[in-house]
């Protein structure tokens, strides 16, 4: 067994991960010590196997968080006069809003079983999301994941959409790029708060071994609308995706002047019998 001083760097590490998912102010004082020392001491006793720089695992987070809400629960029980924010509102007693984010308001109570909550939440969202995510693309199909591959990052857009009224309007959004599903597939988020209030869209292309194309699904729970696309390469250094909506209009979207700093995204529509149109535009430009 190592000895506790050899995993204090992990432990300061995997502390600030945890600590940094609760708003400063719901945080008991000394939150982050207390987290440090709970890891500390559970290292010490595993051994520290993980090398230094490994990745927190699952269940050390879960234990942790769950260790962490039950220790301040015991310090308030302890110092029930004056200790700890835990079971009291933060600033005033007024009526709990609520938030989009699911953290409580500044004005609202943050008890212990809350805190819990949240951090149980926040665990169990790490949790699907590093089976969601990966590295890189899938080794057997590198160069060909690389056709929208080369996308992954984020991405500052000016988005120029027409509206139902026949209006154009364009604000600012940010479209983010990653991989997923064993490096098979490419999934992007795409937000413009301005349209889409809270609610992003993604895409998921799953690049299809068996034909060489890409398999593409648009969703975007605002509007609502979803896509069902195949793409390919355009022959000129971009991207094309033909396919329809939910409603049977046929869609193509391109992706052109594609270089690593920027590209020009234009989605067109038409009727089953008619020609395109063009109904929104995005230039873009990495972060």
């Amino acid at each position: 067994m190592q000895p506790l001083g050899a995993t204090v760097p992990i432990a300061e590490r995997q502390a600030r991960l945890i600590s940094d998912h609760l708003p400063g102010r719901y945080r008991p004082p000394g939150h982050a010590a207390l987290v440090l020392g709970i890891v500390a001491h559970r290292m010490a006793i595993q051994g520290a196997t993980s090398p230094p720089n490994a990745a927190p695992s699952t269940s050390t987070w879960m234990t942790t968080c769950v260790i962490c809400a039950l220790s301040v629960a015991r310090g308030a029980r302890r110092h029930p006069a004056g200790g700890t924010a835990v079971d009291r509102p933060v600033v005033s007693a007024a009526a709990p809003r609520a938030r989009e984010d699911g953290y409580p308001q500044a004005d609202q109570p943050c008890s212990m079983s809350r805190r819990l909550k949240v951090l149980m939440t926040v665990s169990s969202r790490d949790s699907m999301l590093e089976l969601l995510s990966a590295y890189g693309p899938d080794p057997d199909h590198a160069e060909a994941m690389m056709l929208y591959g080369r996308l992954v990052g984020t991405w500052n857009i000016s988005n120029r959409y027409r509206f139902g009224d026949g209006q154009w309007r364009t604000a600012a959004g940010e479209w983010r790029f990653g991989w997923a599903l064993g490096g098979r597939v490419v999934q992007d988020v795409l937000f413009c708060p301005e349209f889409h209030d809270r609610y992003p869209g993604t895409t998921i292309r799953m690049y299809d071994v068996t034909t060489g194309l890409w398999q593409i699904t648009w969703i975007s729970p605002k509007l609502p609308s979803y896509f069902s696309q195949v793409g390919r390469p355009d022959g000129a250094g971009g991207m094309i995706q033909e396919g329809t909506d939910s409603q049977g209009t046929r869609s193509r979207w391109t992706f052109t002047d594609v270089t690593p700093t920027s590209f020009h995204w234009q989605g067109f529509s038409a009727a089953p019998d008619g020609e395109f149109e063009l109904f929104q535009e995005m230039h873009a430009t990495r972060r």
